[in-house]
């Protein structure tokens, strides 16, 4: 983050007293040297502004004012309505704003500039209860020991929010330990790493909720990506795995891809292990589209993937049941899953369930074979409500030894007739420690039939199933077949709702005894060389309705072998992570574990068979760069987000998500959301600021962080582009010289890009991305389609707008031909240029011209926005992405596609007109939302 503008005193008293929900404060210690910083949503109407009052925005805006006036103001105003945006995105010109205001208070003399890393790591003492949720956390923080080295994945979070997903390597360093190397991940979600003792192969994926929507039914690039990293923290290759070459094809007569990666983690988590030169991974998604229900369904999805970077079509889901949490260990000679299932529409009881991944050089082969539910270990009443989503339990470590597998896990003992509703009462009796001792040929039982038409016959497994009913599996029958452990067997237990449904227990063993009050979770296993288990857990208390939950201790307590006490149990000073967000390890015969420090670091736990705890910082995570004569600011921030209305009437509705508008005439306050990729993301992303020493902050004061939204309201864009003269073809005529000119052997344009623009913002990945197979070329062509409203507005929509245009390359890399989110601009002219359209004004042939660029930009001479657009500000910015006829008048334009459907598209000349000014390429047009369809093909030959 850039602190760069000093606050007046009154305002830094306000924002110091603001007293409400939205208002916090914190310290972070860096390099020995503590800062203070303060965080505030305040709003404010432009009258009241002028006027120096400031309104925190708690339960309403108006309801408080503070003033804020004092000699600095005038001048420091500009700054926050620089990072200010609209109350009402439905109504700008109310005079009401908002925005989020960073301040700190400089620890130095004549502070110029100061940058400071922000971002944080996940913090366990700040997590709810993992008994709140019925599925498991996403990966948080992954650590895998690499010889003497240890390797550590992290979800980059600021103020709670997700920023990026890294990958470091620590190595010993005196008393402690030293970062080695540390890369970002391609993509922004962390979904864990593993290590083949090497190198480091790192999972991400999108962020992206599409569990409602019933169009995307198929592969996608840019959805989830492995990546390998040498011992130097090289990358040896990237290889996205969201298409058939990893997982197979199972396409629906529908044409659904029933094997694609829809919405990754949602409902789970994900695990990585590496065995016999494969990566395996086990993950919770969304299932392709359910269209009768107009929704998806949940499950664990299982594949592998060469060490080289290869696929092998393996792939296999869990089924007739959700999975909720995930795990995955290599024991020598397989892959070995976990996961938690709940009762759903199907199964007789929730519980956890088990398979294997047999590897081979031709693929890997999931066991027991046509047992897509798994191998039921422990089995118990889920939650009967609310789609029986609950299981009342929490998955622990999965531990491989000699004769089989340990499984340590907390779940609540006592059996009730009729579970509650486990939204609101979550914790019903006690949650115990527990463990089971699952026998090494596990996928080898036939605990169970299976009847079809013809009669009954010995099933895999163990869940009985009557294929010629619709409510198929009846009974989960555990015997010491599975479960070898010699512990609590009890059953069968009759399903609450289905009485013909049931279900046993085997081979439990309760390692607690907690009264109610209190209840485990977070539960953690490691295997010492002696062939002890260390096992951990936290303790937390609630009340009579399973509510109120809170923290009360940590435990640690050895294990032998098969499951037994050996000793009574030791709280440890440090915290656990919930389930799902890391898993233990063992590391110089010690469990170990990595969890987030408050200043932004990590710290490492390691507790061995002394139970003696010993916690250490792993290396040096932040650092402050000293401002440079002339320097270019840094910029990060967080969003504005929904909050409530002003106490004012006839102002209605929540505000934005995400502004952000290019700010004619103000190159040096600041400008629209950043954008280093298509979902805007504006950590590290640059600005115009200040001159240096304008506003130097000394010793005690404070400077403001500018904040990423943008300014200024916009008038209402005409959906329609401007006619001017020019010749427009007949849809009819368009189609045919598009299909000529894209016939691979008639014209010769083969496709790069593909995008739908309407998943323009967060999540945004190319429907076709041809690029790693493109090519060489010397010509490229843009292909955009648009459906635009008619002038009447509502649901009527007009006719089809379409326009393709060639030109000679601009350059040479297939990587810059599309949206310009990498950092060369390209403001030029461009030869041989032909354009078709069925739009008037823009047909023909001649020198054009390009502004495709990341960066903010103003107007030119004549203050309008055109093809004589000037770039300023922040290196990722707003974003123009132009194309000019022989005339100079606007082919096409896609601008600010950070802003997501709020951002500007348009073919031909626009009328937008903003203070007098007509910008004819779109600016400030902010209506890609109000486009049916809109679609934009890129070509080469």
């Amino acid at each position: 983050m850039q602190f760069q503008v000093k606050a007046p005193q009154a305002f830094v008293k306000a924002m110091t007293s603001d007293t409400s929900a939205n208002a916090s404060s914190s310290q972070r210690s860096i390099d020995g040297v503590t800062y203070t910083l303060q965080y505030n949503k305040i709003g404010w109407d432009t009258g009241n502004f002028a006027q120096a009052r400031i309104s925190p925005e708690n339960n309403g805006l108006g309801k408080e004012w503070f003033s804020v006036k004092d000699d600095g103001w005038d001048a420091f105003q500009n700054s926050l309505v620089a990072v200010s945006k609209p109350y009402n995105a439905s109504m700008p010109n109310n005079g009401w704003r908002i925005a989020d205001t960073v301040l700190l208070k400089a620890p130095s003399a004549s502070t110029t500039n100061l940058t400071l890393d922000m971002t944080g790591q996940f913090l366990a003492e700040k997590s709810l209860s993992e008994q709140t949720r019925f599925s498991s956390m996403n990966p948080q923080i992954v650590a895998v020991p690499m010889g003497s080295s240890l390797a550590v994945g992290y979800q980059a979070q600021f103020k709670g929010k997700s920023r990026d997903a890294e990958v470091a390597v620590y190595e010993p360093s005196g008393n402690g330990w030293k970062e080695k190397w540390s890369q970002k991940l391609p993509l922004k979600v962390f979904g864990g790493i593993t290590t083949d003792g090497q190198n480091v192969y790192a999972l991400s994926a999108i962020d992206e909720d599409i569990e409602k929507n019933m169009v995307i039914n198929t592969f996608r690039m840019g959805v989830l990506k492995l990546t390998k990293f040498d011992a130097t923290g090289q990358k040896v290759w990237e290889k996205d795995v969201n298409n058939s070459d990893y997982m197979g094809s199972g396409v629906t007569e529908l044409g659904d891809e029933q094997l694609a990666v829809y919405s990754p983690f949602t409902g789970g988590t994900a695990q990585l292990a590496y065995g016999n030169k494969q990566v395996a991974v086990i993950m919770a998604c969304n299932t392709s589209p359910d269209r009768p229900i107009s929704s998806r369904h949940q499950r664990a999805i299982m594949f592998t993937v060469n060490a080289d970077g290869s696929g092998s079509q393996s792939f296999h889901e869990t089924s007739f049941r959700h999975s909720f949490d995930q795990r995955v260990v290599f024991d020598g000679n397989d892959f070995v899953y976990a996961d938690i299932g709940d009762t759903g529409w199907y199964m007789p009881a929730a519980g956890i369930t088990m398979r294997k991944g047999k590897p081979s050089a031709t693929g890997t082969k999931y066991v027991p074979e046509g047992v897509a539910e798994g191998v039921y270990i422990y089995a118990r009443h889920g939650d009967q409500t609310s789609h029986s989503n609950f299981s009342f339990t929490s998955l622990g470590d999965v531990v491989a030894d000699a004769t089989g597998y340990g499984v340590l896990f907390a779940s609540q003992k006592k059996m009730l007739a009729a579970p509650a509703n486990g939204f609101s009462t979550p914790i019903q009796a006690p949650h115990q420690l527990a463990f089971v001792h699952v026998a090494k040929a596990f996928e080898t039982a036939q605990d169970a039939s299976e009847t079809h038409a013809g009669g009954a016959k010995p099933r895999n497994g163990n869940v009985t199933i009557d294929w010629t009913v619709k409510d198929k599996p009846k009974q989960i029958n555990i015997t010491s077949n599975v479960v070898d452990s010699v512990g609590d067997s009890r059953g069968f237990w009759a399903h609450p709702s289905k009485p013909s449904k049931k279900f046993n227990q085997h081979g439990v063993i309760w390692l607690t005894q907690l009264a109610n009050g209190t209840s485990a979770e977070r539960p953690k296993m490691v295997r010492l060389s002696s062939g002890q288990l260390l096992a951990m857990w936290e303790e937390w208390t609630y009340d009579g309705t399973g509510q109120n939950l809170k923290y009360q201790s940590t435990k640690g307590m050895l294990l032998s072998a098969s499951g037994r006490a050996s000793g009574t149990a030791t709280t440890l000073s440090a915290r656990l992570n919930p389930s799902g967000a890391d898993r233990a390890f063992a590391m110089n015969d010690k469990a170990s574990w990595v969890t987030g420090r408050s200043d932004g670091g990590l710290w490492l736990h390691q507790l061995g068979s002394d139970l003696l705890l010993k916690s250490v910082k792993l290396g040096k995570q932040n650092s402050t760069n000293e401002a440079t004569p002339n320097p270019t600011p840094q910029f990060a921030a967080n969003n504005v987000g929904p909050g409530s209305q002003p106490n004012v009437g006839g102002k209605t509705g929540n505000p934005p998500m995400s502004p952000g508008n290019p700010i004619p005439g103000r190159p040096n306050v600041g400008g629209p959301k950043p954008v280093n990729s298509l979902a805007g993301n504006s950590v590290g992303s640059k600005m115009a600021g200040p001159s240096p020493g304008k506003n130097a902050a000394k010793d005690g004061e404070w400077v403001i962080l500018p904040n990423s939204s943008g300014s200024g309201s916009t008038s209402a864009p005409n959906a329609g582009s401007k006619s001017v003269t020019g010749k427009a073809l007949s849809d009819q005529s368009f189609d045919v010289a598009v299909k000529k000119l894209t016939d691979a052997q008639a014209g010769g344009y083969r496709l790069v890009y593909d995008a739908d623009l309407a998943r323009l913002g967060d999540g945004f990945a190319y429907a076709v991305d041809n690029s790693s197979s493109a090519g060489s070329f010397t010509r490229i062509g843009f292909l955009l389609e648009l459906t635009p409203p008619l002038p009447n507005g509502g649901s009527v929509f007009g006719d089809s707008q379409k326009v393709f245009v060639t030109m000679n390359a601009f350059t040479t890399d297939v990587n810059k031909i599309s949206f310009p989110i990498h950092n060369e601009a390209f403001q030029q002219s461009v030869e041989s240029m032909e354009v078709q359209s069925n739009v008037m004004g823009i047909h023909g042939t001649g020198t054009g011209s390009i502004e495709f660029f990341a960066n903010d930009y103003l107007p030119g001479d004549d203050n309008s926005y055109n093809k004589q657009d000037q770039i300023a500000g922040r290196d990722f910015g707003y974003g123009s992405m132009q194309v000019f006829n022989q005339k100079g008048e606007t082919v096409f334009a896609i601008n600010g596609w950070g802003n997501g459907q709020k951002a500007d598209i348009g073919i031909g000349q626009s009328s937008v007109t903003k203070e007098g000014k007509t910008h004819t390429d779109w600016t400030f047009a902010n209506n890609a939302d109000t486009y049916s369809t809109k679609r934009l093909r890129v070509y080469v030959k």
